[in-house]
């Protein structure tokens, strides 16, 4: 169940290049429940014939490349970040309108760069305001660990 809506956005697909096509979109809700977390749903829809499976569940699960376990995802001077895949039925070219990155790696509203289709993209850690701090937005991309999303900021 969501209530107010956090997060949604509409890509178009890309192909291998970057580039945008227009074979489907996805769209991309995140909302809030009861104990401050948020459960993400993603649905892709064809321009011709329909749409895809709907991922939608209190444990959903967006499709990103980001293993599960309350673990750092910094290592040295890099950083673990997913970007978010269409739910077509395949892997699909990823997104650029969403990084996915291990909760807690970086503070909320903090800028940062990374490398998507061969160009530089910058990129802001979404945040919760809990009243008296900032904190970054904690999302359930697993049934028992959470990641904190980025939003594409050009």
């Amino acid at each position: 169940t969501c209530d107010p809506s956090i997060v949604f956005c509409v890509e178009r697909s890309r192909g291998p290049d970057g580039n945008t096509t227009d074979e489907y979109v996805t769209a991309v809700m995140i909302c809030t429940n009861t104990s401050s977390s948020s459960y993400p749903s993603i649905q892709s829809l064809f321009k011709i014939g329909g749409m895809s499976t709907l991922i939608e569940s209190d444990a959903a699960a967006l499709p990103v490349a980001i293993p599960p376990g309350n673990v750092s995802g910094v290592f040295g001077d890099s950083m673990l970040t997913s970007p978010i895949f269409p739910a077509i039925g395949r892997l699909g070219n990823p997104m650029l309108s969403f990084l996915v990155l291990k909760y807690g790696d970086m503070a909320g509203q903090t800028l940062f760069t990374a490398q998507a289709y061969g160009a530089s993209h910058t990129y802001r850690t979404t945040f919760q305001n809990t009243g008296t701090t900032t904190n970054s937005f904690k999302m359930k991309v697993f049934t028992t660990n959470y990641c904190q999303l980025a939003m594409l900021w050009e």
